[in-house]
């Protein structure tokens, strides 16, 4: 038998004496944003210090932290994602329950996860139907998701965790989002047979308003013309509508599921509008304050980089800010060297695409699938499901080429990453509604501002910071005559109009007008030789536009204040 060892006995009371256990001491979380940063681990990637633009923001937000909404204004590239990071882990700090962090789409959520990870803030990003951990759930960290998230009409995420504080990054994008959840599109190539019976129960009121035929036309795109049924009718057509959407059962329908709940107990009073094979149904107006994250007493932050003039904000979200924070700063006022396809034979087309990116990476951004159907011989847009993939293979590569269909925020190209882009055709909204308001209402200033905030989005897409440069070639003779005409230039921010105004004379007085000598002069801006260096520096500062044109814009201005 082998030897037997003697095991000391184990005192099991001394074992389970809870008198020997150290007390459990609770630290304080900082609620200071600065000794927050200041906390932050020491990773590689995280940065020495914030900017000047930055720390003011966060330093009068802090004090006013407890309002109920707060604008942030910080330039494209002047860090406004790492402020709102900063904000929400203050909120969380603080004990708020189900801090919700919103970004307008899929890649902006993981680009903003990656920039948290940098800085070592824990956080749960919500794609698809599906948390990326339990932090969220658990009370420790916030939620980075979708627009899409929080306004579909299942509310299904929404209900589960109602939110006590809101950070909207982009707040600018805030209006069309809100917009596509409270519409219904569909088309002859995506609902055929429904289409035909909404347009057939709206022809006689069409008729008796005497406009049948043109109704006719516009249906089949004889005629490129927006129609909308009267109010009247639209009411008296309630029942009908709400019958065929349940012969469609359009709630199961993945394209019309997440709007369609929001408006389907008010159709009577919504807007139909028909055009080219098309119908939308939407509210006339955005029911924001019905909306349960804007009715309720919460805490909302709204960071952006355009969205400065009061109408804007109140269309989007129903009120005004309580309060408008706006630091002085240069951070994100890079480089821009413009030029303008009008003033250039054969315009900047295909080909001249073509020669300028076999030697820089372009951009080309285009507002509809129509117009990028002329681009397939320079490069076609990636599918949805592969627009991930491909944005980042362009970013990592050292040549190459990308098509940008109707998207003017959310996609960063900075420093070398691209140093030429292609602006083709005037971004003026992809609604029926708001095309109607501008052709039909005549709504020019409305029109006007929309229009200036997706085009300063656009200059800003691989123009990201101070130090950043790039070349913009201006394409469609709407966009060249928007931006050559001064009353519309004056609503643009100060710098992008010097730039505009600088590239203006320097296409005129060095006679930029064939393929060749526009890509010399790129070759010449993104290479830094001296004479453009000199140039720029000298002259940016003396290029403004007729005072009268600013003394207007700033009549009609309000400030939030």
């Amino acid at each position: 038998m082998g030897e037997v060892h003697n095991r000391p006995e184990i005192d099991r009371r001394k074992a389970m004496d809870f008198s020997t256990l150290g007390g459990i001491s609770k630290q304080p979380r900082p609620l200071d944003p600065i000794e927050i940063f200041e906390r932050l681990p020491n990773l590689p990637t995280t940065p020495n210090d914030i900017w000047r633009g930055q720390t003011e923001a966060l330093q009068e937000w802090h004090k006013s932290r407890k309002c109920g909404d707060i604008l942030i204004a910080l330039n494209t590239g002047a860090g406004k994602t790492l402020a709102g990071l900063l904000i929400a882990q203050i909120l969380v700090n603080e004990g708020l329950d189900n801090i919700i962090y919103v970004c307008s789409t899929k890649d902006l959520v993981e680009q903003t996860s990656r920039e948290a990870r940098k800085v070592g803030i824990q956080h749960t990003t919500r794609l698809s139907g599906t948390q990326s951990n339990d932090l969220f759930e658990s009370g420790k960290a916030f939620c980075i998701t979708t627009y899409q998230v929080i306004l579909n009409g299942l509310k299904g995420f929404i209900n589960k965790f109602p939110p006590s504080a809101i950070i909207f990054d982009d707040a600018h994008v805030a209006e069309s989002m809100i917009r596509d959840s409270y519409l219904i599109r569909f088309t002859y190539d995506s609902h055929k047979d429904l289409l035909k019976e909404v347009v057939d129960l709206f022809h006689p009121h069409f008729a008796e308003l005497n406009r049948g035929q043109q109704f006719k036309a516009c249906i089949t795109g004889e005629r490129q013309i927006t129609m909308m049924a009267a109010p009247s009718g639209t009411f008296e057509r309630k029942e009908q509508l709400i019958a065929l959407f349940d012969k469609y059962r359009i709630n199961l329908d993945p394209s019309l599921k997440y709007s369609y709940p929001n408006i389907s107990d008010h159709l009577d009073v919504c807007s139909v509008l028909f055009s080219r094979g098309t119908c939308e149904i939407t509210p006339p107006f955005l029911p924001s304050l019905s909306i349960d994250i804007f009715q309720r007493s919460i805490r909302r932050v709204y960071l952006s980089a355009t969205l400065k003039q009061k109408s804007d904000f109140i269309r989007a979200f129903g009120r005004a800010p309580t309060i408008s924070i706006e630091p002085k700063n240069d951070a994100g006022n890079g480089e821009r060297a413009i030029l303008f396809g009008g003033k250039v034979v054969d315009g900047f087309s295909v080909e001249f695409a073509n020669k300028l990116s076999a030697k820089n990476k372009t951009l080309v951004a285009v507002p509809s699938y129509f117009i990028a159907d002329a681009w397939k011989k320079f490069t076609s847009p990636p599918k949805a499901e592969d627009f991930t993939e491909a944005l980042n293979n362009f970013r990592e590569a050292r040549t190459g080429k990308f098509l940008l269909v109707s998207r003017v925020d959310g996609i960063d190209l900075p420093d070398a990453t691209c140093r030429a882009m292609i602006i083709d055709g005037l971004p003026a909204g992809s609604t029926l509604l708001e095309k109607f308001q501008w052709e039909f209402l005549n709504m020019r200033n409305a029109h006007a501002l929309r229009i200036t905030n997706r085009l300063v989005q656009l200059f800003g897409r691989i123009n990201r910071g101070r130090k950043d440069y790039g070349t913009f070639f201006i394409n469609g003779a709407a966009l060249n005559a928007w931006l050559n005409n001064d009353r519309n230039l004056a609503l643009m921010p100060d710098l992008l109009q010097q730039q505009i105004i600088l590239g203006r004379h320097v296409q005129h007085g060095l006679d930029i007008t064939t393929h060749e000598s526009a890509i010399e002069f790129a070759s010449k801006v993104i290479e830094r030789k001296e004479s453009w260096l000199d140039y720029y520096g000298k002259n940016i500062d003396k290029s403004e536009i007729d005072s009268d044109h600013s003394k207007k814009v700033e009549r009609e201005k309000i400030d939030f204040q």
